[in-house]
């Protein structure tokens, strides 16, 4: 059996939230946003390990709220880096596993269905995501936000967290990107 690591990214800036803090430290009945999905984590009986990727300077405050608890699965404590790509990179360096699923931690609405599907998946492909169809039309622009097309709704899917990887595979895939040449 393959052996699998959750990986919470709760590393970014929270710029969209407006709130200038980091929502997944907010409480939701008087529970940090981040331990929704850590719960789901640990209840999987498919996943081994929990890999929380953070901010250095909230390391304090997140070990704190770990401590506090009766944690039920081995969790190690990643430091993200300057994007979402550096930090999946740094976790998945860490990972002692063959299978990482990467989740948001400011998504707490994660499934256990959705974690046993996407390893499920990975006996046939290598990545999984989970997705929605969109409900809404999309439109695709050039870089004066000209419409270029419209995509073909029953076609178009909105593509959430989890994502699901064979850790070798992704970790090639992201020491490749960082071999080639930055365009800026």
């Amino acid at each position: 059996m393959k052996t699998v690591a959750g990986i919470i990214l709760m590393a970014g800036n929270s710029t969209r939230y407006g709130k200038n803090r980091n929502k997944n430290l907010e409480k939701i009945n008087h529970k940090p946003i981040f331990l929704y999905s850590v719960e789901v984590f640990e209840k999987s009986e498919q996943i081994q390990e929990i890999i929380l990727v953070i901010k250095e300077k909230e390391r304090e405050k997140v070990e704190k709220i770990l401590e506090d608890r009766e944690n039920k699965k081995p969790i190690q404590i990643v430091i993200g880096g300057n994007t979402r790509q550096e930090s999946v990179y740094h976790a998945i360096l860490e990972a002692k596993t063959d299978i990482v699923i990467i989740h948001d931690g400011a998504r707490p609405a994660i499934k256990n269905k959705y974690i046993e599907a996407l390893i499920e998946e990975m006996e046939h492909f290598q990545g999984a995501s989970i997705a929605v169809k969109s409900k809404d039309t999309i439109k695709i622009t050039d870089q004066q936000q000209i419409v270029s097309y419209t995509t073909y709704r029953p076609n178009t899917w909105i593509v959430q967290t989890p994502q699901c990887f064979h850790r070798d595979i992704l970790l090639s895939i992201h020491e490749e990107e960082k071999r080639k040449p930055r365009k800026y």
